[in-house]
């Protein structure tokens, strides 16, 4: 399970941001990679969270804070995740409310 808290630091809305989380062993060598395509409406200045720890997503919080997450697909071998130490995020790609994208 991965999740993420963000906030727009753009002037213009988004309405999509695809977020990568690679996972490394403890040479550094990527063994898997979850994938998050977040879709909504995000204003500019607001914060959007996800669970801050694993006792809060085991404990059911805000159902809303799920949208932020993303966990192991069922079609995903397991052991890349047990050979996992390192866990890396990056934004790959943000669609704007006007059409725009980044990066372009």
């Amino acid at each position: 399970m991965a999740c993420v808290s963000f906030k727009n630091a753009g002037s213009v809305a988004a309405t999509e941001i695809v977020f990568d989380f690679s996972l490394a062993d403890r040479n550094g060598d990527d063994v898997a990679t979850l994938h998050l395509d977040r879709r909504g409406t995000f204003s500019p200045g607001v914060g959007i969270y996800g669970f801050a720890t694993l006792a809060a997503w085991q404990s059911g919080g805000n159902r809303d804070y799920r949208d932020n997450c993303t966990s192991v697909r069922s079609d995903m071998a397991a052991l890349p995740i047990i050979k996992a130490q390192y866990a890396t995020y990056k934004v790959n790609r943000v669609a704007y409310a006007d059409g725009s994208v980044w990066p372009p």
